[in-house]
Protein backbone atom coordinates (compact mmCIF):
# COMPACT_ATOMS: atom_id res chain seq x y z
CA UNK A 1 0.00 0.00 0.00
CA UNK A 2 1.25 3.48 -0.90
CA UNK A 3 0.27 6.68 0.92
CA UNK A 4 1.03 10.30 0.08
CA UNK A 5 1.00 12.50 3.18
CA UNK A 6 1.36 16.22 3.73
CA UNK A 7 1.78 18.27 6.91
CA UNK A 8 1.79 22.03 7.25
CA UNK A 9 2.53 23.74 10.57
CA UNK A 10 2.56 27.39 11.60
CA UNK A 11 3.38 28.98 14.96
CA UNK A 12 3.23 32.73 15.60
CA UNK A 13 3.89 34.43 18.93
CA UNK A 14 3.66 38.12 19.84
CA UNK A 15 4.59 39.19 23.37
CA UNK A 16 4.42 42.70 24.75
CA UNK A 17 7.48 43.90 26.62
CA UNK A 18 7.80 45.63 29.97
CA UNK A 19 10.53 47.12 32.13
CA UNK A 20 12.33 43.77 32.38
CA UNK A 21 11.44 41.99 29.11
CA UNK A 22 11.92 43.18 25.54
CA UNK A 23 8.98 42.76 23.10
CA UNK A 24 9.04 39.41 21.31
CA UNK A 25 7.73 38.36 17.90
CA UNK A 26 8.39 34.85 16.61
CA UNK A 27 7.23 33.05 13.47
CA UNK A 28 7.99 29.43 12.59
CA UNK A 29 6.68 27.51 9.56
CA UNK A 30 7.20 23.92 8.50
CA UNK A 31 6.01 21.98 5.44
CA UNK A 32 6.46 18.23 5.10
CA UNK A 33 5.57 15.94 2.17
CA UNK A 34 6.18 12.20 2.28
CA UNK A 35 5.48 8.91 0.54
CA UNK A 36 4.89 5.83 2.70
CA UNK A 37 4.86 2.24 1.51
CA UNK A 38 3.65 -0.68 3.64
CA UNK A 39 2.81 -4.34 3.16
CA UNK A 40 0.61 -6.33 5.52
CA UNK A 41 1.36 -10.03 5.69
CA UNK A 42 -1.11 -12.48 7.23
CA UNK A 43 0.34 -15.05 9.61
CA UNK A 44 -1.15 -18.08 11.33
CA UNK A 45 -4.09 -17.73 13.76
CA UNK A 46 -5.05 -14.30 12.44
CA UNK A 47 -1.81 -12.52 13.32
CA UNK A 48 -0.51 -9.76 11.02
CA UNK A 49 3.00 -8.44 10.35
CA UNK A 50 3.33 -5.02 8.68
CA UNK A 51 6.68 -3.49 7.65
CA UNK A 52 6.62 0.09 6.35
CA UNK A 53 9.06 2.61 4.89
CA UNK A 54 8.61 6.37 4.55
CA UNK A 55 10.57 8.95 2.55
CA UNK A 56 9.81 12.62 3.00
CA UNK A 57 10.95 16.15 2.20
CA UNK A 58 10.78 18.90 4.81
CA UNK A 59 11.02 22.70 4.50
CA UNK A 60 11.66 24.87 7.57
CA UNK A 61 11.27 28.65 7.49
CA UNK A 62 10.93 31.61 9.82
CA UNK A 63 12.87 32.24 13.02
CA UNK A 64 15.41 29.64 14.08
CA UNK A 65 16.20 26.66 11.86
CA UNK A 66 15.51 27.15 8.13
CA UNK A 67 16.21 25.17 4.97
CA UNK A 68 15.21 22.02 3.09
CA UNK A 69 15.84 18.51 4.37
CA UNK A 70 15.13 14.85 3.56
CA UNK A 71 13.64 12.45 6.14
CA UNK A 72 13.67 8.64 6.15
CA UNK A 73 11.59 6.48 8.47
CA UNK A 74 10.64 2.85 8.95
CA UNK A 75 8.52 0.65 11.20
CA UNK A 76 7.68 -2.99 11.87
CA UNK A 77 4.35 -3.83 13.53
CA UNK A 78 3.02 -7.19 14.76
CA UNK A 79 -0.64 -7.56 15.76
CA UNK A 80 -2.35 -10.63 17.20
CA UNK A 81 -6.05 -9.60 17.44
CA UNK A 82 -7.19 -12.76 19.24
CA UNK A 83 -5.14 -11.95 22.35
CA UNK A 84 -4.92 -8.19 21.80
CA UNK A 85 -1.12 -8.21 21.60
CA UNK A 86 0.63 -5.44 19.63
CA UNK A 87 4.41 -5.11 19.21
CA UNK A 88 5.97 -2.27 17.24
CA UNK A 89 9.36 -0.77 16.54
CA UNK A 90 9.86 2.45 14.56
CA UNK A 91 12.55 4.97 13.73
CA UNK A 92 13.08 8.16 11.74
CA UNK A 93 16.14 10.18 10.76
CA UNK A 94 16.77 13.48 8.99
CA UNK A 95 19.38 12.24 6.52
CA UNK A 96 20.24 15.68 5.07
CA UNK A 97 19.43 19.33 5.80
CA UNK A 98 20.72 22.64 4.43
CA UNK A 99 21.30 23.89 8.00
CA UNK A 100 23.36 20.78 8.93
CA UNK A 101 20.60 19.84 11.36
CA UNK A 102 20.68 16.43 13.05
CA UNK A 103 17.30 14.98 14.00
CA UNK A 104 16.53 11.31 14.66
CA UNK A 105 14.68 8.98 16.98
CA UNK A 106 13.80 5.35 17.69
CA UNK A 107 10.90 3.94 19.66
CA UNK A 108 8.78 0.92 20.41
CA UNK A 109 5.42 -0.19 21.73
CA UNK A 110 4.16 -3.15 23.74
CA UNK A 111 0.40 -3.23 24.19
CA UNK A 112 -2.07 -5.81 25.52
CA UNK A 113 -5.77 -5.05 25.22
CA UNK A 114 -9.09 -6.92 24.88
CA UNK A 115 -8.54 -7.23 21.11
CA UNK A 116 -11.60 -7.24 18.88
CA UNK A 117 -13.88 -7.34 21.96
CA UNK A 118 -12.49 -3.90 23.06
CA UNK A 119 -14.07 -4.10 26.55
CA UNK A 120 -11.77 -4.88 29.46
CA UNK A 121 -8.26 -4.22 30.71
CA UNK A 122 -5.59 -2.66 28.49
CA UNK A 123 -1.91 -2.00 29.26
CA UNK A 124 0.68 -0.26 27.09
CA UNK A 125 4.37 0.63 27.48
CA UNK A 126 6.16 2.80 24.88
CA UNK A 127 9.87 3.68 25.23
CA UNK A 128 11.44 6.35 22.97
CA UNK A 129 14.91 7.73 22.44
CA UNK A 130 15.55 10.89 20.45
CA UNK A 131 12.81 12.62 18.45
CA UNK A 132 10.22 10.23 16.96
CA UNK A 133 7.32 12.71 16.51
CA UNK A 134 6.23 14.31 13.28
CA UNK A 135 6.29 18.10 13.02
CA UNK A 136 2.53 18.43 13.49
CA UNK A 137 2.58 16.27 16.63
CA UNK A 138 5.33 18.46 18.08
CA UNK A 139 3.24 21.59 17.49
CA UNK A 140 0.55 20.24 19.83
CA UNK A 141 2.85 18.63 22.39
CA UNK A 142 5.46 21.32 23.15
CA UNK A 143 5.51 24.96 24.18
CA UNK A 144 4.98 27.21 21.17
CA UNK A 145 7.81 29.49 22.36
CA UNK A 146 10.21 26.55 22.15
CA UNK A 147 8.99 25.31 18.76
CA UNK A 148 11.75 25.77 16.21
CA UNK A 149 14.34 25.98 18.99
CA UNK A 150 13.82 22.31 19.85
CA UNK A 151 15.60 21.16 16.69
CA UNK A 152 18.63 23.30 17.48
CA UNK A 153 18.71 22.06 21.07
CA UNK A 154 18.64 18.47 19.84
CA UNK A 155 21.49 19.32 17.50
CA UNK A 156 23.64 20.66 20.35
CA UNK A 157 23.00 18.04 23.06
CA UNK A 158 22.59 14.32 23.66
CA UNK A 159 19.23 12.83 22.62
CA UNK A 160 16.68 12.44 25.41
CA UNK A 161 14.92 9.24 26.47
CA UNK A 162 11.27 8.88 27.39
CA UNK A 163 8.97 6.15 28.70
CA UNK A 164 5.17 6.29 28.45
CA UNK A 165 2.90 3.81 30.25
CA UNK A 166 -0.89 3.62 30.39
CA UNK A 167 -3.46 1.45 32.14
CA UNK A 168 -7.13 1.56 31.10
CA UNK A 169 -10.37 -0.38 31.22
CA UNK A 170 -13.01 -0.36 28.47
CA UNK A 171 -16.67 -0.22 29.52
CA UNK A 172 -19.88 -0.30 27.43
CA UNK A 173 -21.61 3.09 27.12
CA UNK A 174 -24.64 4.70 25.45
CA UNK A 175 -26.62 1.48 25.40
CA UNK A 176 -23.81 -0.47 23.77
CA UNK A 177 -23.22 2.00 20.93
CA UNK A 178 -20.19 3.54 22.63
CA UNK A 179 -17.07 2.56 24.52
CA UNK A 180 -15.93 4.46 27.64
CA UNK A 181 -12.32 3.93 28.70
CA UNK A 182 -11.14 5.54 31.95
CA UNK A 183 -7.34 5.43 32.21
CA UNK A 184 -4.27 6.51 34.15
CA UNK A 185 -0.90 7.25 32.56
CA UNK A 186 2.68 8.02 33.50
CA UNK A 187 5.49 9.56 31.44
CA UNK A 188 9.13 9.61 32.56
CA UNK A 189 11.98 11.41 30.78
CA UNK A 190 15.74 11.54 31.14
CA UNK A 191 15.36 15.30 31.78
CA UNK A 192 14.12 14.40 35.29
CA UNK A 193 10.48 15.16 34.49
CA UNK A 194 7.37 13.16 35.40
CA UNK A 195 3.95 13.60 33.84
CA UNK A 196 0.93 12.02 35.56
CA UNK A 197 -2.31 11.69 33.58
CA UNK A 198 -5.88 10.81 34.50
CA UNK A 199 -8.69 10.84 31.97
CA UNK A 200 -11.33 9.10 29.94
CA UNK A 201 -12.01 8.38 26.27
CA UNK A 202 -15.45 8.00 24.74
CA UNK A 203 -15.67 6.31 21.33
CA UNK A 204 -19.04 6.41 19.58
CA UNK A 205 -19.30 3.80 16.81
CA UNK A 206 -16.40 4.42 14.42
CA UNK A 207 -17.16 8.08 13.72
CA UNK A 208 -16.54 10.13 16.89
CA UNK A 209 -13.96 10.08 19.67
CA UNK A 210 -13.80 12.38 22.72
CA UNK A 211 -10.90 12.53 25.18
CA UNK A 212 -10.87 14.48 28.48
CA UNK A 213 -7.58 14.41 30.38
CA UNK A 214 -6.06 16.05 33.44
CA UNK A 215 -2.28 16.27 33.84
CA UNK A 216 0.29 17.06 36.52
CA UNK A 217 3.85 17.78 35.37
CA UNK A 218 6.65 17.60 37.94
CA UNK A 219 10.20 18.79 37.33
CA UNK A 220 13.31 19.13 39.47
CA UNK A 221 13.81 22.71 38.24
CA UNK A 222 10.25 24.12 38.38
CA UNK A 223 7.10 23.96 40.52
CA UNK A 224 4.40 21.43 39.51
CA UNK A 225 2.25 22.40 36.52
CA UNK A 226 -1.38 21.30 36.10
CA UNK A 227 -3.54 21.25 32.99
CA UNK A 228 -6.75 19.92 31.45
CA UNK A 229 -7.21 19.07 27.76
CA UNK A 230 -10.26 18.13 25.70
CA UNK A 231 -9.78 16.57 22.27
CA UNK A 232 -12.36 15.56 19.68
CA UNK A 233 -11.79 13.46 16.57
CA UNK A 234 -14.35 12.97 13.81
CA UNK A 235 -13.91 10.25 11.18
CA UNK A 236 -15.84 9.87 7.93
Amino acid sequence: MLKLKGESSLAQVEMEGNDRIEPLTSDVQRLRLSVEGSHERSLSRGARLTPSLELGMRHDAGDGISGIGVELGGALRYVYPTTGLTLEGHSRVLVAHEADLKDWGIGGLIRIDPGTYKKGLSVSVAPEYGNTSSSVSQLWDQDVLAWGENDQAANDSWPQGRLDAELGYGLPALGGDGLLTPYVGLSLSSEDKQNYRLGGRLDIADSLSLNLEGQRLESATAPPDHGVTLKMQVRW
